[in-house]
Order: structure tokens, then sequence, then C-alpha cells
């Protein structure tokens, strides 16, 4: 189904390819759809990756609780 590695970021990138205008997340202010929500993940993974991070490195990440 998911053909690989079965990460978020795998799953995230296969449903907005497959379905890019379905809304995913519902919030007070608004919504996303995959394609957003996996442009958004694709922008935090290159900002992640320009500071040196590589695959198999550990990250805490600590974000209000919301989009």
């Amino acid at each position: 189904m998911y053909q690989g590695v079965r990460t978020y970021g795998a799953i995230l990138g296969y449903r907005a390819k497959r379905e890019p205008d379905f809304e995913v997340l519902t919030f007070a202010d608004g919504s996303l759809t995959y394609g957003e929500l996996d442009r958004r993940a694709t922008r935090i993974a290159n900002a992640f990756a320009a500071l040196g991070l590589e695959r198999g490195d550990a990250v805490a990440v600590q974000l209000p609780n919301g989009p």
C-alpha cells in the first residue's frame, strides 16, 4: 500500500499525492489538506537539514497545541 518504510512522512507524502485536496485537519481557524500539510512538513524537514540534521538524528520539538 505505502511501498517501503511506513514513516509518518512517507504515509503523508503518499496520501498527498493521491488526495492533495482532502481536508485532513480541521481546527477553529480553518483546515489543512494533505497537500498543504505535506508542504509544511517538507519545509520543516528542509529547515532541519539546513541546520545539519541528517536521517536518523534525534530531535525534540516543543510546540503549542495547534497546527
